[in-house]
Order: structure tokens, then C-alpha cells, then sequence
């Protein structure tokens, strides 16, 4: 059983969806507030373009967001369970903005997560994104 972590930043949400669809996961939204200045990753857009693949676990989001304070998470216990019982039965990615996993909340959810089930945790990069020609990105939206 694995659990990924994957930051957004510089990464369109189709080429992101490349990615979860070869994991066969969810993405689970570990942002307190799901919104973006791109809009393409905003709650309702999330919603709309994965449909039962998205969830938003607020419970992981960071208290200290806003003030680059240390990572406090909301609501840690309730986090795990919900992840927990996903991660059981498919792949689940935790989702952050931040493109850096080691100075991310997401890391800290992970190993939450780890700690209960044992499982493993892959921070996934764009790196690991499958690329989508840009003359093929208005056929795939």
C-alpha cells in the first residue's frame, strides 16, 4: 500500500491527471483553503473536472498557511481516519500547491498517515508527470 504526495505548482491539471489516472487513486486536497490564482485548481473546478476521484480533507490543511508559521495541522486525527479508510481500498494522493514536498504540511500529513498504516509514502514530482504535447492539451480539457 502506497500513499503520494504530489505540490501542483507548474502543472497543469490534465497533465495531472494523467498521472492519477495511471495510479488508478483519488486526490485528496489537503489545502485548508481550495483555492488558487490559477483557477483550473480551485474546490468547485476540482470538482467538476474528477468528480468522485476528488475529495478536500480540511482536517489536513495548515492552520499557518497565511504566516509561514510551523505546520499545525487542523485536525490531524480526523485527517488520518479519512485518508485511512480511502487508502485501503485505492491509491490516494494528498494535494498541495507547494511544488517542494519537504518544506510542504502534505509531508507532515503523510507520515501521519505512514505512522498508522505503515504503508509507504512516495512524494511524487513533476518529474513524474506524463508530459501532454501542447497541441494536444485543448483535446484533453
Amino acid at each position: 500500500m502506497k500513499l503520494y504526495t504530489f505540490g501542483y505548482q507548474g502543472v497543469s491539471v490534465v497533465e495531472f491527471d494523467r498521472l492519477l489516472s495511471s495510479l488508478g487513486g483519488v486526490v485528496a486536497d489537503v489545502r485548508k483553503m481550495p483555492w488558487s490564482k490559477d483557477e483550473s485548481w480551485t474546490k468547485h473546478r476540482l470538482i467538476n473536472y474528477f468528480g468522485r476521484r476528488y475529495v478536500h480533507v480540511p482536517e489536513f490543511g495548515n492552520v499557518n498557511y497565511k504566516t509561514g508559521g510551523p505546520v499545525v495541522l487542523v485536525n490531524p486525527i480526523v485527517g488520518v481516519e479519512r485518508v485511512s479508510r480511502w487508502l485501503t481500498t485505492m491509491p490516494v494522493v494528498l494535494l498541495c500547491g507547494c511544488w517542494q514536498w519537504s518544506t510542504c504540511h502534505r509531508r507532515d500529513a503523510a507520515e501521519l498517515v505512514a505512522e498508522k498504516l505503515g504503508c509507504e509514502v512516495v512524494h511524487l514530482t513533476r518529474q513524474d508527470v506524463p508530459k501532454v504535447p501542447p497541441d494536444q492539451m485543448s483535446l484533453l480539457e
